[in-house]
Formats: structure tokens, C-alpha cells, sequence
């Protein structure tokens, strides 16, 4: 008697809909030949999959999500990291003693022979966060950063860094700064830092940084 009786009312939990977000109503997956890839082809027409494979060239292999997972599916490196003995070296140099396969980004900064193209302008501006704007004399109404005219000790400066894509295509540029010799920085412990700055065409993007 109890099976045929039906049940009352009974409030039902909080539904929930998942969906993938990456490929959803995607048609194709923008992945570009570029110099891994070739390697990658190479490398399985040569010697398949009986040898290790882990080129310099998957840097290269960075355009989005998709291809950056399917590069590190391809390379030997192992899921859990071995034991690396790492060394202090001669100055400020590191020795590396590898348990395994692995990857290593090493990046050198030198003292290059400027060359700035047309397409592009940097401009640097210095100034006082505690007093940087000041009104024009020809028009009230118009606020104007103020000239650093003198540095004065114990006092905290700012710099604006400006740059501007003035060609007609998109460009990707790395801009390095720096604080001035002889200071500390502050909000951000960088004494040098580089930024990579995506740029569309004429437009312009701002780095600021502070030091004391």
C-alpha cells in the first residue's frame, strides 16, 4: 500500500549548469606554424617517439592557452619535478646539476647602439606624486604635470614612461626602465624591470614607477 501512495510536495536544491567556456561555439583552434611545430614535425618524421624531444625552440610556442598546452604535452619534461641540485657559482652566477629534463629561461641584458624607428615614441617624464599638477596661465581650466626642476634627498619621486605606436599595424614592444642610480624604489621592489606592451595601431599605453 505505501508504493502506491504518492508524495507531497518536496522543494528542490539550487540547479547548476556547467559549460566549457574555451571552446564553446569555437569552430577551429588558432594554433599558427611557427618554429616549434617544424622542429616537433622533424623530430617524430626522424625518430618518432623513441627519443626524447625538448627543443630552445618552445618559446616560440605562446600564442594562447590551447597551444601552450599542447607544446608541454609534446616535450619530455617529467609531471613531478626530480630533485635539481642548484649551486652558488662565481659572482652572481648559479650552478645547475639537472636530476631530469628541464627547462631553463635565462635572459641578459647588454648595452645595445640605440636605434628608435619612426613608428614609434618614448618620451620620460619626471615628477613630484606630493605636487605634480599645476594650472596654465592661458587657460585656468587645464591642469599640467609641473617640471622636476632639482632632486632633493629623503623625498619620493615618480617617473612617467609614454609610449606611442604611431605605424598602421599592431606591434608588440619590451621596454626596459630603470631608477635613477643611487635610489631605492618603492611600491614595487624592481630596481630594473622590462614590460612587454601589446600596441595597437596609434595608440598609447603609460608605465609608472616611484622611487626614493
Amino acid at each position: 500500500m505505501r508504493e502506491n501512495v504518492k508524495t507531497g510536495f518536496q522543494e528542490m536544491g539550487k540547479t547548476k549548469e556547467y559549460k566549457e567556456r574555451q571552446y564553446y561555439k569555437t569552430s577551429s583552434v588558432n594554433i599558427s606554424l611557427n618554429l616549434f611545430w617544424v622542429d616537433l614535425f622533424n623530430h617524430l618524421a626522424a625518430h618518432g617517439t623513441s627519443k626524447p624531444f625538448l627543443p630552445e625552440s618552445l618559446i616560440y610556442a605562446n600564442r594562447n592557452h590551447t597551444e601552450m598546452i599542447g607544446a608541454l604535452s609534446f616535450i619530455s619534461v617529467p609531471f613531478a619535478a626530480s630533485s635539481h641540485k642548484f649551486d652558488a657559482g662565481e659572482g652572481l652566477g648559479l650552478k645547475i646539476s639537472a636530476a631530469s629534463d628541464m627547462v631553463v629561461f635565462q635572459k641578459e641584458i647588454k648595452e645595445a647602439t640605440p636605434s628608435i624607428k619612426p613608428e614609434i615614441l618614448i618620451s620620460q617624464r619626471f615628477f613630484d606624486p606630493a605636487d605634480r599638477y599645476t594650472t596654465s596661465k592661458e587657460d585656468p581650466g587645464v591642469r599640467i604635470e609641473k617640471e622636476v626642476e632639482q632632486f632633493v634627498i629623503d623625498k619620493v619621486y615618480g617617473c612617467k614612461v609614454t609610449v606611442t605606436n604611431c605605424s598602421i599595424a599592431n606591434q608588440e614592444f619590451q621596454v626596459l626602465v630603470e631608477i635613477p642610480q643611487g635610489s631605492i624604489p618603492v611600491k614595487l621592489l624592481d630596481y630594473t624591470k622590462s614590460h612587454n606592451i601589446p600596441l595597437n595601431s596609434t595608440t598609447t599605453q603609460f608605465i609608472e614607477f616611484f622611487f626614493y
